[in-house]
């Protein structure tokens, strides 16, 4: 038998849990106010990183429709992530009145646990004499507009000082989904403490809602990749694993 020599390792067995995440403006907190600029002329989302996790990609995918009564060029769009300018958008002749989507590239390394986008609109209709609150200065911000990252798992220690990592982070603005593994058919002892973690995290994931899937002897995955579970053993009824 051939022993791997030691620190050589398939590129798929030493990369990191990796994710893809989308949130629109409506999951980040703009379900149904006005997204109108115009006297307004700036909105911001926010939105935080995970405890455990990197971004090392970061996308604004812009969806928005200009006012016919704007002159082009002239008139832009100015995108910001915690207050550094990642890109100017000229509006065009072709944009005025029409629905545009435009994906703007953001600046991981800018990105820290808490952040904001900031959609900033340089209106014009006229090169002189401008009303500021003329009926023709605005622009319309999709709420479907949305953040892309691809997240990375970091290597977090076991350690119960983390706790309620990595079941719960409180930054993740995403509905709780945290697997329970059993044995075999728990007893009435086991489900109470079941029962108790379920509330005890429930309660933590308050607006964000939480489900609790239930397995036998393996644990869950998802993509292929094990997730964080609450496993339920004692030195008699142990799962397979």
């Amino acid at each position: 038998r051939h022993r791997r020599p030691e620190g050589l390792q398939t590129a798929e067995a030493a990369a990191p849990p990796a994710w893809q995440t989308s949130r629109s403006f409506s999951e980040l907190g703009r379900p149904q106010d006005q997204l109108l600029l115009g006297i307004r002329n700036a909105e911001q989302v926010e939105f935080q990183l995970r405890r455990d996790r990197i971004a090392t990609d970061a996308r604004l995918m812009l969806d928005y429709t200009p006012s016919p009564a704007l002159l082009p060029v002239l008139s832009h769009l100015r995108i910001y992530l915690n207050d550094e300018l990642m890109r100017t958008l000229p509006i065009s002749q072709e944009q005025l009145g029409q629905r545009v989507r435009q994906d703007i590239a953001l600046d991981p390394y800018l990105l820290g646990d808490f952040n904001r986008i900031r959609v900033e609109f340089v209106g014009h209709y006229t090169d002189v004499c401008e009303d500021p609150a003329h009926s023709g200065l605005w622009l319309n911000l999709g709420r479907q507009s949305r953040i892309v990252l691809h997240e990375q798992a970091l290597d977090i220690a076991s350690d119960l000082a983390w706790f309620p990592l990595p079941f719960f982070d409180q930054r993740d603005n995403a509905p709780l989904q945290l697997p329970m593994l059993f044995a075999g058919a728990p007893t009435p002892q086991t489900l109470r403490a079941a029962g108790i973690l379920a509330s005890y995290f429930g309660s933590r994931a308050a607006w964000r809602g939480a489900s609790f899937a239930v397995h036998y002897g393996e644990l869950p995955a998802t993509a292929g990749r094990p997730q964080p579970a609450v496993v339920f053993a004692t030195n008699d009824h142990r799962p397979p694993l």
